[in-house]
Formats: structure tokens, sequence, C-alpha cells
């Protein structure tokens, strides 16, 4: 395989990588999305037939029918999510594996797999964080009811409060499953990286940006940072071994989409250094146009 040939096979590798991470990110919104409207429905049903006052010894049955959605639900989504942090952990080595075998060189033949004792306890984190958020959209919800019973709501009222509530529990379990499924994915690279690069020397790693619209300035400004495996980056003055780093402060990794890339010193990156600002971020964002214009005039 000649050298033009080995890079070529190494950035079409990782291309694919990479689509099959979008897509699975993908997947799990869907499944958050479905879990979430699902509780809607049977929540807004529940609240339809609240009793009236004199029929209010029935709000204890109707408090544990509410748990009891939230409940299922939680499981549901704790089940999925966890699934999906352990393909993502696997995505993760993936990324390093594929690329560089693509190149001719087999490491995942002599490399041990990735130490999986980080991916439970991100698990397991992340379980607890969506139990907290289903128990409060429970407790939301329960209070609604109460009014109701009390006459100091109607049901319609009841019913779109459900709807506010769902929303909100929807964007908060979406970032904490969006949050730590990514996590799972960059510290299995991180690991693996790691790995090969006692291997391969000329193995390093470069800060991709995400591409959000209303994504970080100091993560936009870092993009096409590259540096040695064995070290962070530094993201506006923080270091982080890799994106959703858990050292890391949380201002800086909630929701973070960012990736760190595998690349080779003798190979050619596909997008060198910064990757240009596509024209629906400099049209909807104002601070990547300003700083666009800075870098350009470098």
């Amino acid at each position: 395989m000649t050298p033009s040939e080995r890079r070529a096979a190494f950035e079409k590798a990782k291309r694919l990588q990479l689509k099959e991470l979008i897509q699975a990110n993908r997947d799990t919104a869907a499944e958050v999305q479905a879990l979430l409207k699902q509780a809607k429905a049977e929540l807004q049903a529940i609240l339809r037939g609240a009793p009236t006052d004199f029929q209010a010894f029935q709000l204890p049955q109707l408090n544990r029918s509410i748990d009891g959605v939230m409940a299922e639900i939680e499981t549901a989504l704790s089940r999925h999510a966890g699934e999906r942090a352990t393909t993502a952990h696997a995505m993760g080595q993936a990324l390093i594996d594929k690329p560089i075998q693509a190149a001719g060189i087999n490491i995942a033949a002599f490399l041990p797999e990735v130490d999986t004792r980080q991916l439970i306890a991100i698990r397991n984190f992340m379980t607890d964080r969506l139990k907290a958020a289903t128990i409060d959209a429970a407790a939301s919800v329960r209070a609604s009811l109460g009014l109701v019973v009390i006459g100091s709501k109607t049901h319609s009222e009841a019913v779109a409060d459900v709807a506010h509530y769902m929303e909100t529990t929807r964007s908060r379990a979406w970032t904490i499953v969006r949050t730590e499924v990514g996590r799972a994915y960059a510290t299995a690279s991180q690991e693996r990286k790691m790995m090969a690069s006692a291997y391969l020397p000329g193995l390093k790693k470069q800060w991709r940006r995400s591409g959000k619209i209303h994504s970080r300035k100091a993560h936009d400004a870092a993009d096409g940072q590259i540096v040695p495996v064995e070290q962070p980056f530094i993201i506006d003055g923080h270091k982080l071994m890799h994106p959703r780093d858990p050292a890391a402060p949380a201002s800086e990794t909630i929701n973070c989409g960012c990736l760190s890339l595998p690349i080779m010193d003798h190979w050619q990156v596909r997008t060198p250094g910064r990757q240009a600002f596509t024209q629906e971020e400099l049209k909807l964002n104002p601070f990547k146009r300003d700083l666009a214009a800075a870098l350009g005039s470098k």
C-alpha cells in the first residue's frame, strides 16, 4: 500500500465511523423523544379523568398511577440509554481501530479491549440522573392533580401543564443521555488512542468542533487544535483530555458535541487545521461570523 493509498484508506474509514456516530445519535434522540411522548399521553389521560372535590378519596390511587407511569418510563429510559452508552463505548474504540486497520495496520489484533470500568460508572451516573428527572416530573404532575381536586385548576389547565412538564423533562433527559453517551464514546476513544500510540508514535489527536449553531465559543475557537494523545487540549484555559472529560468543569462538558479525532503526523488530515464554518452557522450565529473574520485576517 502506497503512502497515498494508506492516507486515503485511513480518512475514508474515519469518515465512515463518524457517519455511524451521527446515525446512532439520531436514533438515541428518537428513543428519548418516543418514551417521553408516551409518558405525556398516559399522564394527560390520568389528569383528564381527575376527580372532583367530592371524589378526593381517589387522589392517593391516582398519585400512585402517576408515579407508576414515570417509574416505567425511567426504567425504559435507563435501559435504552445504557445500551446506547455501551454501543458508543465500542464505537469510540472503533474510531481508532478501524481507520488504522484500513491503512494496513491491524492494532486490534494485539491490543487488549478498552477497560469497561469507566463505562459502568458512566451508566450508573446516567441512571441516577434520569431517575431524578422522572421523579421531579412525577412530583410536578401530582401537584397539578392536587390543584384540580381542590378546584384551583381545571382539567384542561392541568393537561396543558403536563405538556410543559414533559417537554422540560424531555430536554433534561436528552441532555443527560447525550452528555453521558458522548462521554462513553470519548473516554473509550481516548483510552484506545493511548494504547495505540505505543505502537504508532506518529498518532495524535485533533479537536473537532460540533458544528452546532449555538455552540460554545471556546470550543469553536479550539477547532483544529492538535496535540499528542497523552496531552490535554487547552479549551478556554481548561485542560481536557477529550470532549466531555469528566475531570473538566461541567460548563465545558454538558451537551458538548465536539470530537477528538485520530490523526497521523505523516498522513495528511482531510480538513487541515480549522474547519470552515458553514453558511448556516455564519448566518445564524454572529460570534461565528466575527471569529471567521478575525481568523481570516491573520
